[in-house]
């Protein structure tokens, strides 16, 4: 199983919603999704936007699987992310599943996933289900806490990082990478292309 991270962020390394790429970036975004098997993002990044996992067109490949991790027995699932065929995956732990299955729109499958440390499910379970449904590729698209998740527990295999020509700072932005405890990651570019717009796609291999 290949695991692609990606994420755009500013200078600084600030990510949120409104802190958003080019239409080039976008782009390659869409690019990435239709060279993957599957999609995968933390719950705060649903409940802040409405990312659909849209690829190239606009569409969603009806053999690609999207979905999300969460620990919380709620989700906002109103949202336009599980109105869409093919529905969403939600990977959660077993305390949540029935609250989620309650909840969740027909079409939705929930799984249940055991946890790898504290208040982190485990990744490796995540990705050994997908590995069942025929999936050989996952891309990860944060926000930070999963990030820094797929960091810690040894998941990544490369990332794809735009550095947007922006300055954010405030100490209550979100992070690239969000959790307690440091991380020391050595990382081997790939590549660097710089954009027209002033980005530059940092595409680096995770040294194992």
């Amino acid at each position: 199983m290949w695991v692609t991270l990606i994420a755009a962020s500013t200078l600084c390394g600030r990510i949120s919603p409104d802190i958003k790429g080019s239409n080039l970036d976008r782009q390659h975004l869409e690019q990435m999704r239709m060279a993957t098997g599957a999609g995968l993002m933390g719950a705060a990044t649903l409940r802040i936007d409405d990312p659909e996992m849209r690829a190239v067109g606009g569409v969603l490949p009806p053999e690609r699987i999207r979905s999300v991790i969460t620990t919380s027995q709620t989700l906002p699932f109103h949202k336009r992310f599980f109105s869409s065929n093919p529905f969403p995956v939600v990977f959660t732990s077993e305390l949540s599943v029935a609250a989620l299955k309650q909840q969740s729109p027909p079409g939705v499958e929930v799984v249940a996933v055991p946890f790898f440390a504290k208040g982190l499910l485990s990744l490796q379970h995540v990705l050994e289900w997908l590995e069942q449904k025929g999936v050989h590729s996952v891309l990860i698209e944060g926000g930070g806490r999963l990030n820094y998740a797929a960091f810690s527990q040894q998941i990544i295999d490369d990332i794809y990082l735009t550095v947007i020509p922006r300055i954010e700072g405030g100490v209550n932005g979100a992070m690239f990478l969000a959790g307690e405890k440091g991380l020391a990651q050595a990382l081997r570019l790939v590549n660097c292309l710089s954009l027209e717009t002033g980005e530059v796609i940092l595409h680096y291999e995770v040294l194992k």
